[in-house]
Parts: structure tokens; C-alpha cells; sequence
């Protein structure tokens, strides 16, 4: 009787090749599925931890960019009640200015506060917040400035609609004029809404005369 040719090749396979192959094979397989668990599992981990730092950055964001918001609408609220309860003449431009210098020193992140009268004449602050910024100011100014400098700006009362940004010192009185621009602020689009506007508001975003850069103002 013939012998299978299966039968005739295991019985040339060593014994422990017999017990050994399908442990190594039930090992390995075993290995393997718990590498590919593991991989898995820390890939959902790695998606967690993503997905809480986005939104904490997202979180932290939307908390700066609401304070950055909520300065200068509040700023205005407190001089309008100054004002109101007249603690302030708006028709006195020392007392108005006196004014804005100490809520400007008390707020550093704030870009500007600036009054302008419906006679035209201006007082206020600004600061060059930003590298773009600064360098405008330079070219205007024919000199290298400093950023986040303080400059105080001012239209007289002369009606010529000059306005002047200056140097200040310690007590925000202006120093050194560095450039000079001519313009009209009550032509302006954010001025005649904030004429026409019965409440508090910002102004839509607009290109500033002195500076060709965006903007917007409370």
C-alpha cells in the first residue's frame, strides 16, 4: 500500500518543529495583535490630548481676544460718564486731555484714545502697536521710532485741521513733534457714524487717512 506524499514529508518534520511552529505562530500573532492594540490605542491618545489643546489655545484666544474688545468700549463708557457727571468740561481740551493721559497709562494694551470735538480741534494718544505700524511712522518721520512708542496727537483750535503726533514726557505732555499730517477727522467715515450713532458702537473697518492700514474704533 502506497504511503500519501503529506503522510511521507511530516514524517521527515524534526518533533519539536511539530510542537514548536504553531507556539511561535500563536506568540507571534498574539504579539502582533497586542502591538496593533496598543498602536491604536495610543493613537486615540494622541487624538485626545490634540483635541484638548486645541481647545484650550482656542479657549485662551477667544479670552484675549474678548478683553482686547471690551478695553475700549469700556474706556469710552468711563469717559462718557466722567462727562455726564461733570467731572470733565469737553470743552476744555487741558482737562479732556488730562483725561485720556491717565486712562491711556492705565491701560498698555490699549492702541488709542483720542477726542475730537465737533469744533475740530483734538487731543489724545496712540501708540505704534505694531512692527507695520512703526515703520509707517518712521517714513513719515524721516527717523527710525521705536516700537509701541507713545504719541500724542493734536489738532489746535485754529481750524487749519493740522494734526501733529509728538514725543511725550512722563506727564504725557508733548515734547518733540515727529511728523505732521493734514487731516480732517469729522470728514471721516468712523467720526460722522459716531455723530449719526444713538449708543455705543464700533465703527465699520476702514483705511486710516494718515496710515494706509486697516482699522476700527469704539
Amino acid at each position: 500500500m502506497a504511503v500519501p506524499r503529506r503522510d511521507r514529508l511530516m514524517g521527515k518534520v524534526p518533533l519539536h518543529w511539530v510542537l514548536a511552529v504553531p507556539f511561535v505562530l500563536l506568540t507571534t500573532s498574539a504579539v502582533g495583535l497586542v502591538g496593533w492594540l496598543s498602536y491604536r490605542s495610543g493613537q486615540k491618545s494622541v487624538e485626545n490630548m490634540a483635541y484638548q489643546l486645541l481647545q484650550q489655545a482656542s479657549q485662551r484666544v477667544s479670552d484675549r481676544l474678548t478683553v482686547y474688545l471690551q478695553t475700549p468700549q469700556q474706556v469710552v463708557a468711563a469717559h462718557r460718564l466722567a462727562a455726564t457727571q461733570g467731572l470733565v468740561n469737553l470743552q476744555n481740551p487741558q482737562q479732556v486731555n488730562a483725561r485720556l493721559w491717565q486712562a491711556f497709562t492705565l491701560t498698555p494694551w490699549l492702541s488709542g484714545n483720542v477726542y475730537q470735538s465737533v469744533q475740530g480741534w483734538q487731543v489724545g494718544y496712540g501708540r505704534l502697536q505694531s512692527r507695520e505700524l512703526t515703520q509707517l511712522a518712521s517714513r513719515l518721520s524721516g527717523e527710525p521710532l521705536p516700537n509701541n512708542l507713545m504719541l500724542a496727537q493734536r489738532i489746535d483750535q485754529s481750524g487749519t485741521s493740522q494734526q501733529t503726533f509728538s514725543l511725550v514726557d512722563g506727564q504725557g505732555n508733548p515734547t518733540r513733534t515727529v511728523f505732521r499730517v493734514t487731516n480732517d477727522v469729522r470728514r471721516t467715515p468712523w467720526y460722522q457714524q459716531a455723530q449719526a450713532s444713538p449708543q455705543q458702537a464700533w465703527s465699520p473697518i476702514f483705511v486710516y487717512q494718515v496710515a494706509p492700514t486697516l482699522g476700527m474704533v469704539a
